[in-house]
């Protein structure tokens, strides 16, 4: 009887393939070394527009300046 489970079991696993690394997206970027999490370039654009819009960089540069 164990024998049979275990020689099943054995089948089953054996039925399970290999890990398949996911193909690459152009249009994004990879946040971690195993792939799963990803980010889209239009994302990012949206956030550093958003930074931009919200910071004064002329105003820090003033203020350098004049020190």
């Amino acid at each position: 009887m164990k024998k049979n489970w275990f020689d099943s079991k054995v089948k089953d696993f054996s039925l399970i393939g290999g890990y398949q690394k996911p193909q690459l997206n152009d249009n994004s970027l990879k946040l971690d070394s195993n792939e799963n999490y990803v980010l889209s370039k239009q994302f990012q654009n949206d956030i550093v527009s958003g930074a931009r819009k919200n910071s004064m960089l002329e105003n820090i540069l003033l203020v350098e300046l004049k020190d």
